[in-house]
């Protein structure tokens, strides 16, 4: 992802007069627009294949070739002998070539696996392929702006725990835009905003554009990624929210509270709180074969957690769409004083109470957390590893409600205890919040 380069090229396809201008100016003209000299000369040129390493966004590149009249197949790719689609012994690799329009992005993020037939369609390559060949599989795939490359592995035989991956279909580079900024802007201002459904289809592949986005406008200020949240495990919330599959969101290192700290009024829009089990990795999970052996495995220690869910959209009237471009509609989260080893422990069976104050406000088992709480880590896994930001060792985990989340009152304190593992708590402060 390129912010800066994708807005150049947009300026260069909606206004022909930029092009002219920008060739003129020169460096001076990079230098308003954010980028490298290197960078607007492949626009201004339409080096097609420079601007995909560069990280430009495959639909903007396509549409940049559209408006300087380039064929991208001349730019992408040349003539090679012809190949015919097959199954590996690995894995299997298809190509749609009714919906494949040939914007050859897989011929250049793999050409080891990907080449031209000699009517110019794209094809899978015969020949041997050295080192990682699932990976260099699934970045074409995810290069595709048409989402016409499938990469299938073969059955195994240990089962596995669920591993729901995210679904990728072409989004509008401007709904994305809007709806980034719609967010952001609520985010800023502490004003809640209305949903972005109106302006993105209801598509996992839209909302995790748009929280994408929106994440890399967070790393690009200095916030530091700790740790990724599954978000919606626990059918009471999906229902609260009238969702019927979990989601994910990105965990900063500034969102983190202290065990028995103050949440300050104002710092959230519309908090509610929900108890969960939190799991730090020990190993990173990158890998094409997350069985449960494996995500046991790299589990380092395990924690009882307090998530402060909130949501930049106003009075929580979101749908699915909503919730994923709004990170998981995330907000805060505090992580118990007293870690342990996973070791033996069985997390279905663990029990959950939260009370706000004295008062019992809700109640859960692990079991309730999509079934297991390690079955919601190979969840994440799978779908952050098929995103392209696969888990890795230190990553903390906030693996999803054990029981329903309840609206955050003011000058409260909730205290969450999780059998095997202890209490965790928070005071929120008196007054309203922002």
């Amino acid at each position: 992802m390129n912010l800066p380069l994708d807005q150049v090229i947009r300026q260069v396809v909606q206004d022909p007069g930029f092009r002219s201008a920008a060739e003129q100016a020169g460096q001076r003209a990079a230098d308003l627009a954010g980028v490298p000299l290197t960078d607007l000369t492949a626009v201004l040129e339409g080096d097609l294949v420079t601007l995909h390493y560069r990280g430009a966004h495959p639909l903007l590149v396509m549409q940049l070739a559209g408006a300087l009249g380039i064929d991208p197949m001349q730019r992408f790719g040349a003539d090679h002998p012809a190949h015919d689609l097959t199954e590996r012994e690995t894995m299997k690799i298809t190509v749609d070539l009714e919906r494949c329009e040939g914007f050859a992005s897989c011929v250049v993020s793999a050409p080891e696996l990907f080449d031209l037939d000699d009517e110019r369609n794209v094809a899978v390559v015969l020949e041997p392929v050295a080192g990682d060949a699932r990976a260099l599989a699934l970045e074409a795939a995810a290069s595709c702006p048409v989402r016409a490359i499938t990469v299938l592995d073969p059955p195994v035989d240990e089962p596995q725990l669920p591993a729901a991956r995210p679904v990728t279909d072409g989004v509008s580079p401007d709904a994305v835009a809007t709806a980034v900024e719609r967010l952001h802007q609520a985010a800023v201002t502490g004003t809640p905003c209305a949903p972005v459904r109106d302006v993105l289809p209801p598509t996992l592949a839209a909302g995790y554009a748009v929280q994408q986005v929106l994440s890399a406008r967070a790393v690009a200020v200095g916030r530091k990624v700790v740790g990724r949240k599954v978000g919606l495990t626990n059918p009471v919330v999906q229902r609260q929210l009238g969702v019927d599959q979990p989601d994910l969101g990105v965990l900063f290192e500034d969102m983190a509270v202290a065990d028995g700290g103050t949440v300050d009024a104002g710092r959230l829009i519309q908090p509610r709180i929900e108890a969960e089990v939190a799991l730090i990795l020990g190993a990173d999970l990158a890998g094409p074969d997350l069985t449960s052996g494996h995500v046991r495995a790299a589990v380092a220690e395990v924690a009882a957690a307090l998530e402060i869910v909130d949501s930049r959209i106003a009075g929580w009237d979101i749908s699915f769409v909503d919730t994923v471009a709004d990170n998981a509609s995330s907000g805060l989260f505090v992580l118990g004083s007293r870690r342990r080893p996973l070791d033996d422990l069985d997390l279905r069976a663990v029990r959950m109470t939260l009370c706000e104050d004295d008062d019992e406000v809700s109640t859960g088992t692990g079991a309730d957390c999509l079934g297991d709480p390690l079955a919601a880590l190979a969840w994440l896994a799978a779908a952050a590893r098929d995103l392209g930001q696969p888990l890795r060792a230190g990553d903390v985990v906030l693996s999803g409600a054990l029981g329903p989340m309840v609206p955050v009152r003011a000058g409260a304190t909730y205290t969450a205890e999780v059998s095997g593992l202890g209490p965790v708590a928070v005071t929120f402060g008196a007054g309203e919040p922002a």
